[in-house]
């Protein structure tokens, strides 16, 4: 087992050279020296990976047009080992953050290193959901419409919403499901008070799950998370006007149904527009007896939409 110990030694004396040695010696040797390192997880393997994060983090922050020529045949190692996310654990590194990590995914789809359709590959799975989350907005920032902008959402929605989520009243009513849609909110609401857009994914709940859901979602968005205006805003940006009035009548249907002191129990605007993306969540659910009049009444209206 000796020369496992020799490749992490070797490894661990890379690491020690300056950014202008790292430069000057050959990039496949650098590459061979990497996917040595990690062939066999097996043995050391917490070690290696974090001396291989180690790395391209350093190599990230030298010069990122270094770090893809060193990280070119790494996209294919992913790919080929999906148990090895090397993403989440770069993320773990202090300065280094999911705008760089969109940036290099972002990047390898620019220069076809990986397409589109890999997104979910490269995700850093073991990282939270709102890093996730975070990281998906960022690219989404820089797509227009078409197949790139459906797989992000795609990508979004999965991890926004619970896997198929029925708008029926025993589910609509249950505890935990109202607890997953607060969840949602907070993350959704969380994007746009940090200016990513939320329309794209609203249309994508929309064609997904159908109208009523995504419907519902903006609702409840409405309900403390978004200010008027940012309703406004998101309509125009959803650009659906059977949407929009479907939406206006089912405000005016359940306007009137919150019961005094709940709107003021939503959380407010995250404050100035460099803040942290802090996750608003409500302090806690009004009674199951008041949301399930609200629930009811809007369960109707969603009846009506549907017999239409």
């Amino acid at each position: 087992m000796g020369t496992m110990s020799d490749e992490i030694k070797a490894f661990k004396a890379l690491l020690k050279l300056s950014p202008e040695q790292l430069k000057r010696k050959n990039v496949q040797d650098i590459q061979k020296q990497c996917l040595a390192l990690i062939t066999d997880l097996q043995s050391n393997g917490k070690e290696k990976l974090d001396l291989i994060t180690t790395f391209f983090v350093k190599a990230y922050s030298i010069d990122k047009n270094w770090f893809f020529d060193v990280f070119a045949p790494f996209f294919d190692y992913l790919r080929n080992n999906k148990q090895v996310d090397i993403f989440s654990l770069m993320l773990t590194h202090k300065g280094f953050t999911s705008t760089q990590l969109a940036a290099i995914i972002n990047h390898a789809i620019t220069i076809g290193a990986i397409s589109v359709f890999d997104i979910e590959i490269f995700l850093p799975r073991n990282a939270s959901k709102v890093k996730q989350i975070l990281l998906l907005a960022k690219l989404l920032k820089h797509v227009d419409e078409g197949i790139m902008q459906d797989t992000i959402t795609d990508n979004i929605v999965k991890l926004l919403l619970p896997a198929k989520m029925s708008m029926d009243p025993a589910s609509m009513m249950d505890f935990q499901f109202l607890n997953q849609i607060m969840n949602s909110m907070s993350h959704l609401a969380m994007l746009y008070q940090n200016k990513f857009p939320v329309a794209p994914i609203i249309t994508r709940i929309g064609e997904q799950q159908g109208p009523q859901l995504a419907m519902f979602v903006l609702l409840m968005l409405s309900q403390g998370y978004v200010n008027e205006t940012g309703i406004q805003a998101i309509l125009a940006d959803i650009d659906n006007e059977m949407f929009t009035s479907m939406f206006n009548n089912a405000r005016k249907a359940m306007s009137g149904m919150l019961p005094p002191g709940m709107k003021a129990m939503a959380p407010g605007m995250v404050p100035g527009i460099g803040a942290r993306p802090g996750i608003p969540r409500l302090p806690g659910l009004p009674g199951n007896s008041i949301l399930g009049k609200m629930m009811a009444r809007m369960l109707k209206f969603l009846g009506r939409f549907r017999r239409q």
